[in-house]
């Protein structure tokens, strides 16, 4: 076993040509992602880019971003939203923060940037496997073949043509820098160049591991090179490659700590089933079914359902599963023995053991988990084919690599055609679901996207069937209860259907109860159907809890202090609506809520405090002021702001206000009796 290998050209033909491979690659990754730039903002990229769920807005978002989980910072301005914990990514937020500075809500960019990040990640990957493989003529077309399979496959496209998926480009283009840092360092017999490549080493794993967990594997890979690895021509250092292991395994244990004193201990996930047999079997049959994804891609699938396996299963799922460990013991004997293909099968063992069943996920099936493991296995693949069929023959080279050729070819042409699906929402989860009816979470999304179409009837039809579909018996399928009870509540109150409305937010309330937008949807449906003193009373409750958990969130303190005004609290509804003043976020409604307020105190401090009254007026006035020099003014607006002019002997203005407001409605109620109370004072 080897690890290192010059990059120069062959004497012995194009195929031992690495410059060739080089140029090769980048070819095919452009041909086979070239239609995916035009394509737009997609599913999570909306939140986590557009929106600002991910990216880094304040002082305060550079330093939390490093101490919470994901999801925490994600809904850190939504009020005691907490969908889950344990992911950790802020060399992620990174990234798109640095993006949106560059490229704004410009799509073509990210998705150039992750062709170009996935361009790197094949290049990378093919200069590992030249320094992995055997330093044979051999090695050369063994690992470019390899690479330009994984470089086309479409299974690829759920990190490369989905913007949200750089954290797979990036947890393992960092990854691969750092193996090959350690191992440059390693080859080197300079003391300052393996120190250098160390450093580099642990530099990039901390960085990978900041873009994806997935990335704690790669101790684990360096591990199994420097076993592999000892006593060969090309890692004679053992010794400093112990080193080299002891800093990423130390960094690794320093990692987990830091982890845990923020709180990220695990990934708010379950197990399949509560029953040991039924868990292994299912874990089995999801690892075969990523093994075969490998080699039969067709068609590349978004939705992550699966079915439980019972654990009376017959009797061929249980040898199947017994295989695992076995092709695992099998492995490590090969990695001891210093086997060739130990490396490829290890690699993709090792980068597949978390969503292998080590460990609970959120989505148990999901294709974008073979992004880097696919490599190993088809690594594996090519290798065994050059070595069983075109060893020792002098033709039988060219056509296995022909044959391989050919399939890099149909990988890419389904490549190609599976990008077009990811061009919006409404296109990539209507073909998700006419694949799976029961992928509960595109079912969410379908709802989603026709809700922002305005199609109401759509969304609450396909919010039903997100429902049905989640609560399929034996069902692995990750979907938001409280995402699916929103979107079906927001359909139904634009539907006029109020009553059916709330039952959907107070559903999404028993999933989160102190969410913040829950609350307020809530109070909104109270006030839109039930405007009685009771009624009222019971959206303020609402109203309130929105502004406990989340009191900078506008709409519901500025529907608070509506609520406050007509119940007639006047000293509360201008206390609630100051901020939003002070601060110049009320809108036009905040504004009429405010100056009416501040008008009605004035009118009834009067008699009692002349000053009060018109510190009062005076705060009406330049709200009503504000109102009106906006172009939302009504007719009663015009007319409260000519009542608060001729309050404050301002006569003439107030005449002039009128006017403004008949122009709009003469046969307004306010109007009419302002103007005649300021024909009163002409008298």
């Amino acid at each position: 076993m080897t690890v290192g290998m010059q990059l120069k050209p062959s004497t012995d033909g194009t195929l031992g040509s690495p410059v060739f491979f080089l140029i090769l690659l980048v070819l095919a990754v452009v041909i086979a992602y070239a239609n995916s730039v035009g394509n737009g903002f997609v599913w999570l990229d909306r939140t986590e880019i557009v929106e600002g769920g991910y990216r880094i807005l304040s002082k305060e978002d550079a330093r939390s971003v490093w101490v919470t989980s994901l999801d925490e910072y994600q809904f850190r301005n939504h009020g005691g939203v907490r969908a889950g914990s344990g992911y950790w990514r802020p060399v992620y937020a990174l990234s798109i923060t640095a993006d949106w500075a560059l490229f704004g809500n410009n799509p073509f960019w990210y998705h150039l940037e992750n062709v170009l990040l996935h361009g790197l990640c094949c290049v990378s990957l093919f200069l590992l496997g030249l320094r992995l493989l055997p330093q044979t003529r051999d090695a050369v077309p063994i690992a470019g073949l390899a690479t330009l399979l994984f470089a086309v496959h479409p299974l690829g496209t759920q990190s490369v043509t989905w913007i949200s998926g750089r954290k797979d480009l990036l947890c393992s283009l960092f990854g691969v820098w750092s193996l090959l840092a350690g191992l440059y360092g390693l080859q080197s017999r300079r003391p300052g160049v393996r120190c250098s490549g160390v450093a580099a080493s642990l530099t990039f794993w901390l960085l990978a591991a900041g873009c994806k967990e997935l990335a704690l594997v790669v101790p684990a890979i360096a591990t199994t090179v420097v076993v592999a690895g000892r006593g060969s021509d090309r890692l004679p250092f053992f010794r400093e490659g112990l080193v080299w292991l002891a800093v990423l395994w130390c960094g690794a244990g320093g990692l987990w700590l830091f982890r845990a004193s923020i709180g990220l201990t695990g990934l708010n996930a379950a197990w399949p089933s509560d029953s040991l047999a039924t868990n292994l079997l299912t874990l089995s049959a999801l690892w075969w079914h990523f093994v075969l994804r490998v080699f039969w891609p067709f068609p590349p699938m978004l939705s992550d359902r699966w079915m439980l396996v019972d654990g009376s299963a017959p009797a061929a799922a249980w040898l199947l599963a017994l295989a695992i460990p076995l092709i695992v013991l099998l492995c490590g004997w090969w990695i001891w023995k210093r086997r060739a293909p130990a490396l490829a099968l290890a690699w993709y063992l090792i980068w597949m053991l978390p969503a292998s069943g080590l460990v609970p996920l959120r989505h148990w099936r999901a294709e974008r988990y073979l992004y880097p493991a696919s490599w190993g296995l088809l690594l594996l693949a090519v290798w065994l084919s050059w070595r069983w069929i075109a060893r020792n023959r002098l033709w039988m080279p060219r056509l296995v690599a022909g044959v391989w050729v050919l399939a890099a070819g149909g990988l890419a042409t389904a490549t190609v055609l599976e990008n077009r699906y990811w061009k919006d929402d409404l296109t990539l989860f209507a073909h998700a679901v006419e694949q799976d009816p029961l992928y509960a979470e595109g079912q969410t999304a379908l709802a989603a996207a026709w809700l922002e179409e305005g199609e109401a009837e759509a969304a609450v039809r396909h919010s039903a069937l997100a429902d049905r579909a989640r609560q399929q018996p034996g069902s692995l399928s990750y979907c938001s209860p409280l995402i699916l009870h929103a979107n079906w509540g927001h359909a139904l109150y634009q539907l006029g259907r109020i009553d059916e409305a709330q039952q959907q937010f107070g559903q999404a309330l028993r999933v989160q109860p102190d969410n913040a937008l829950m609350h307020y949807q809530l109070g909104v449906c109270v006030v839109a159907q039930d405007t009685s003193t009771e009624g009222l009373q019971r959206a303020r409750d609402h109203f309130r809890k929105a502004v406990e958990n989340d009191p900078k969130h506008a709409p519901s303190i500025g529907n608070l202090g509506f609520v406050e005004l007509q119940l007639g609290n006047l000293h509360a509804s201008v206390t609630i609506l100051q901020p939003l003043i002070d601060v110049k976020a009320a809108t036009s409604t905040d504004l009429r809520n405010y100056a009416s307020a501040q008008l009605a105190i004035a009118l009834q401090s009067r008699e009692s405090s002349a000053s009060a009254a018109a510190a009062s007026l005076e705060r009406a006035g330049a709200a009503f002021e504000t109102l009106v020099s906006g172009g939302d003014a009504t007719a009663q607006d015009w007319a409260k702001l000519a009542w608060v002019r001729l309050l404050s002997g301002d006569r003439a203005r107030a005449e002039a206000a009128l006017e403004e407001g008949r122009g709009l409605d003469p046969d307004d109620s306010l109007v009419r009796l302002i103007g005649a109370k300021l024909r009163a004072a002409r008298r």
